[in-house]
């Protein structure tokens, strides 16, 4: 791959919202892998449940040049239609090593794995929600399970100059190692 074409594959995030998670994911979602696998990485695709009703959608290595033809064509139209679908919020993914250094706050997303999802989310997530209130607007905090080891997290209007707190519970850390959590982080930055 030369420099050029490097410089317009992107990985991207969309928020969607449809009708009912099962009949969009089966009729729609996977019936259109192989037309999106014209635009992106379609192995690496990842959809996590948020709710019966909506889903995070990571396309990897989206080639942003086709965008227009990508969102136009009339297959998916088609699809979302029919299935009542809503991508009420996309985002361009950009990994980030240390976001303490920036001055603002942020949305980030979170691809995070450990021993076992369910007992993170109840044992480690959920009773977090207060620290973490702290940190970001929590009311808007998303989360999804991508699979039985992996979790899908946005956190949304998070002060980038309190990273290194947030991240230095004492507490935190300990199920962190419990759970055998790790993670990468991404700003989500709007299309």
């Amino acid at each position: 791959m030369n420099a050029q074409n490097d410089n317009v594959k992107k990985d991207l995030l969309f928020v969607a919202e449809y009708d009912n998670y099962n009949d969009w994911y089966t009729k729609a979602f996977k019936s259109d892998a192989l037309r999106r696998s014209q635009f992106c990485n379609e192995s690496e695709t990842k959809v996590g449940v948020i709710t019966n009703n909506s889903s995070f959608i990571v396309l990897r290595e989206f080639d942003v040049s086709k965008m227009n033809e990508f969102a136009s064509d009339e297959k998916m139209g088609k699809l979302m239609k029919k299935f009542n679908v809503k991508h009420t919020e996309m985002y361009d993914l950009i990994s980030v090593t240390s976001v303490a250094k920036m001055q603002e706050k942020a949305n980030l997303f979170f691809i995070i794995k450990s021993v076992d999802y369910d007992l993170w989310l109840w044992d480690a997530f959920l009773p977090d929600a207060e620290r973490r209130s702290n940190f970001c607007d929590e009311s808007k905090t998303k989360v999804s399970k991508l699979n039985d080891k992996t979790a899908l997290v946005a956190l949304y209007d998070f002060d980038l100059t309190r990273m290194k707190e947030f991240e230095s519970n004492e507490e935190v850390g300990k199920l962190m190692g419990k759970y055998k959590v790790t993670h990468d982080v991404y700003l989500m930055n709007k299309l």
